[in-house]
């Protein structure tokens, strides 16, 4: 194990860097600043087709083509109640001139117990395991992005109401590639989930988004995941410009029949009212029928998801009614809220996945990934609304809030790869349904610019929907630049 420790540390020696254009792992103290802050820039500066990155582009010098590399290796410890676990971590970035560069973040833990976010590494010997979180090569410049590697798409307006792909999901493979046109953007993405009893399932999709640049966001994707017995990497959908229901219709793919693969559409807009409400919303359709009298018929309904969000941030330009960001570039630096250098919003949200939504007649086409969601955490067969609000005063955070959720007995959470046997209309939620209240609150205060402790607690107040829990974190980190 000491020589396996030493490579890997080496790797992450000649590999590590920061503050390029990649993805951001999501405890890092600049991915939580940006969520808070980046509501304060201007809604063109947002947009549906995550996750975060960083872009070297904006302080690119000219002339300075020197290779660079960056380093940070660091841990985090957890406690949660009596459980206790430590993530050894890496990450890190090679960059080349202004378009090329390379990242990888990884973490090491001595025993598996669920306490690291997106963490699914086997466990190894001793309880040890490894996954590399994060990683890839890219190329980058004003329009275009192009990119392999590891990681997870986030496509959703708003923050924390996504239905099908999250910033929270399990990491997989996938190539990128994405176009910037100025008002218009697209995305496309093709990767491989997993192997489940010798079946490989696949995921795939598409998006176009359209702003005004001022205070409108409107985009339209559609994600498939595909899968089969050995069934090897599908051209058909290797077409950025084409959708499932054409290549499944004319029998296309490679894997014959109706039941290879599954699509889901979304619409998702975000939008600026007066006074500096935002409002962010998801429409999604797993299965429509469009025959109504055969549907009622056969006792056949719809398959959606529905999730919206408004948010208000308090500060001296909103409550003098000014224009706030959707015509003032400057906003973030001249708004000091209630507090000196501070960014306070308020929100409420409501989220809704149907009963039969993100499930499939063939259960390896669910939108799972090594048995977690792929979108909202709790799955499908629920409903969920919240009260609270973000709070960002220099290095420290404080997040909380307050909500109420159902959750029916045929969510995908309990059951990931099991299909649903008909689509008939039941309830919603369906069966034994659980209620529960819950209020939590999540503290972090990077003391240093390379340490930090954290505190929080959750309480539900139905146990078998949530466990409440304390918990404590330590984050420390060295870093290392260099310049060759």
């Amino acid at each position: 194990m000491k020589i396996q420790i030493r490579y890997v540390f080496t790797f992450f020696l000649a590999m590590f860097s920061f503050n390029k254009a990649q993805e951001v792992p999501n405890e890092f103290f600049i991915f939580k600043k940006n969520k808070i802050e980046r509501k304060f820039e201007g809604i063109f500066k947002l947009t549906t087709l995550g996750p975060i990155r960083f872009n070297n582009l904006l302080n690119y010098k000219p002339g300075n083509d020197s290779l660079k590399i960056k380093t940070r290796f660091g841990f985090l410890n957890h406690t949660k109640n009596t459980l206790n676990n430590t993530a050894y971590y890496g990450f890190g970035h090679i960059s080349f001139k202004r378009y090329y560069y390379a990242y990888v973040y990884a973490r090491i833990i001595n025993n598996y117990n669920n306490l690291f976010s997106r963490y699914t590494g086997k466990e190894r010997y001793y309880g040890r395991s490894g996954e590399t979180d994060i990683s890839g090569i890219g190329y980058q410049n004003d329009w275009i992005i192009f990119q392999w590697g590891r990681g997870r798409q986030d496509w959703s307006a708003g923050e924390n109401i996504q239905l099908v792909l999250s910033e929270n999901s399990p990491s997989y493979d996938y190539g990128m590639i994405g176009l910037n046109f100025g008002s218009i953007k697209t995305r496309y993405f093709h990767g491989y989930l997993e192997r489940i009893n010798d079946y490989n399932r696949y995921i795939t999709g598409r998006a176009i988004e359209w702003s005004n640049n001022r205070y409108f966001v409107l985009s339209i994707s559609e994600i498939i995941i595909y899968s089969g017995e050995n069934r090897p990497f599908d051209i058909a959908y290797l077409n950025p410009i084409s959708t499932h229901l054409e290549i499944e219709m004319n029998e296309r793919q490679n894997e014959g029949g109706f039941n290879s693969g599954n699509g889901v559409w979304q619409l998702s807009a975000d939008i600026i009212l007066p006074f500096d409400l935002r409002l962010s919303s998801n429409f999604l359709y797993d299965e429509y029928t469009i025959d109504k009298d055969h549907s009622q018929e056969q006792g056949q309904g719809d398959s959606k998801a529905f999730s919206i969000r408004a948010e208000y941030p308090v500060s001296k330009e909103s409550q003098k009614g000014g224009e706030g960001y959707s015509k003032n570039e400057n906003y973030s630096k001249s708004v000091n809220g209630i507090f000196s250098k501070s960014d306070l919003f308020f929100y409420v949200d409501y989220i809704m996945v149907g009963t039969h939504t993100l499930r499939h007649m063939q259960g390896y086409n669910n939108f799972v990934q090594r048995g977690y969601p792929l979108g909202w955490f709790n799955g499908s067969d629920g409903e969920q609304i919240r009260l609270g609000f973000n709070l960002s005063i220099n290095n420290l955070f404080f997040v909380s809030n307050i909500g109420a959720k159902r959750l029916g007995e045929r969510r995908i959470t309990d059951r990931p790869y099991e299909p649903y046997y008909n689509f008939s209309i039941i309830n919603f939620p369906s069966g034994e349904v659980l209620d529960s209240k819950f209020l939590n609150f999540n503290l972090e205060w990077w003391w240093k610019k390379n340490l930090s402790i954290g505190a929080g607690y959750e309480w539900f107040s139905n146990k078998e929907i949530g466990e409440n829990y304390f918990f404590l974190s330590f984050d420390f980190y060295l870093p290392t630049n260099l310049y060759l």
